[in-house]
């Protein structure tokens, strides 16, 4: 008998050693040489399911349980086992679910942030102006169409006035522009287009400015129209500060301070026409 090749079997196994010629055939597929080793290896191995099929072993899938085996044949049940690619695909699933929910949240958090900064870039003081054809005012149409190029709007009675440091064009108020109610920010605008872009943009866009420093409204509350200088600058003559209109219309001087006040503003080359706005 294949038993006698290992005198130290298994405590499960003497009701099977003990077999005489008429006892039941061996329940299973191992033949019984192979039967005390089986047993010692499920005892003192972590087996899967896949592993005791490919001895011939009734295994269960990735879930079940896998055990010892008894003297009937029967696999006693000892701990759960899983397959990997059952707990491959389950990880997988969490990990998927996980990296949704993160680029969620990462997109809601940019999109408050962006909406944050468009706020706190634009100022919320009234400003309302609409103007066409652009090319009324040549002043006007160069800032608009030449990078490192500025001008002045502001209100003169009936006249709106666009200036740049080569001179100036009065432009007199239509029937529309008398009907609808203008704002021009608090002391008129500077309107132009840098010589480089933002960040964020690949080319420069036109910009607005309020034509009051704002330095001065903050500190004393008072209204100071800037003066335009070469190279787009601006220069406040009570506080003597000096904006950069070519870098967002920073403090380009010694002296700190805030920036211009900015507007939203749109120009329709096609259509030659220019809108300012704080909406």
């Amino acid at each position: 008998m294949g038993l006698q090749n290992h005198p130290q079997t298994h405590p499960l196994t003497p009701s099977l050693s003990r077999r005489g010629k008429d006892s039941p055939p061996n329940p299973l597929p191992f033949k019984e040489g192979e039967l005390a080793d089986a047993i010692a290896y499920t005892q003192t191995s972590e087996v899967t399911a896949p592993s005791l099929k490919g001895r011939g072993m009734p295994g269960r899938a990735g879930g079940e349980s896998v055990g010892s085996i008894g003297s009937a044949g029967a696999v006693e049940s000892i701990w759960p086992v899983e397959s990997a690619e059952s707990a491959g695909s389950a990880g997988f699933r969490v990990f998927r679910v996980f990296s949704c929910f993160s680029c969620f949240t990462c997109a809601l958090i940019l999109l408050l942030s962006s909406c944050q900064k468009a706020e706190h870039l634009y100022s919320s003081y009234p400003a309302q102006f609409v103007f066409w054809p652009v090319t009324q005012a040549p002043q006007l149409n160069t800032a608009l169409n030449n990078m490192g190029e500025f001008c002045t709007i502001t209100p003169s009675g009936d006249y709106y006035v666009f200036s740049n440091t080569k001179g100036s064009t009065r432009v007199a108020l239509t029937a529309i522009d008398q009907s609808v109610s203008a704002r021009l920010g608090l002391d008129g605008f500077i309107v132009g287009l840098p010589n480089m872009p933002e960040m964020g943009y690949d080319t420069p866009r036109v910009v607005c400015f309020d034509l009051c420093c704002p330095n001065c409204y903050r500190d004393l509350g008072i209204t100071r129209r800037l003066a335009l200088g070469v190279g787009g600058t601006a220069r406040c003559t009570r506080c003597t500060r000096t904006y950069d209109l070519n870098n967002l219309g920073m403090v380009s001087s010694d002296t700190t301070g805030v920036s211009l006040l900015r507007y939203r503003v749109y120009y329709e080359q096609m259509n030659n026409r220019l809108t300012i706005s704080n909406r």
